[in-house]
């Protein structure tokens, strides 16, 4: 049979990446697109500007939710690595106990 190995390593640095590009994502938000929608909505006025902006905020809503979403992924996948994690501890804890 063969042996799985998790690569805690990696898989902590894969976790961390998720985070840094939830964050970077939140900060697009935050930042930069709502400065610029604001910046749009004071110089452009009217029927046209009016329905842009519904677009943007539905885009805008769609940007919080895929940095909501990469947080998740990332919670889901640290609880992952804890049970891994502690499921090779009992193991090795097993083995030693068994010698």
């Amino acid at each position: 049979m063969g042996m799985l190995e998790f690569n805690f390593q990696k898989a902590d640095s894969q976790i961390q990446r998720l985070e840094e590009l939830a964050a970077s994502i939140e900060e697009l938000e935050k930042n930069s697109y709502t400065s610029t929608l604001q910046e749009l909505s004071n110089a452009w006025k009217g029927a046209g500007a009016d329905a842009y902006m519904r677009k943007a905020e539905k885009l805008r809503l769609k940007i919080h939710q895929a940095a909501v979403d990469l947080r998740q992924t990332a919670e889901v996948y640290r609880f992952a690595y804890a049970q891994v994690k502690a499921a090779e501890e009992f193991a090795a804890q097993i083995a030693v106990e068994r010698k």
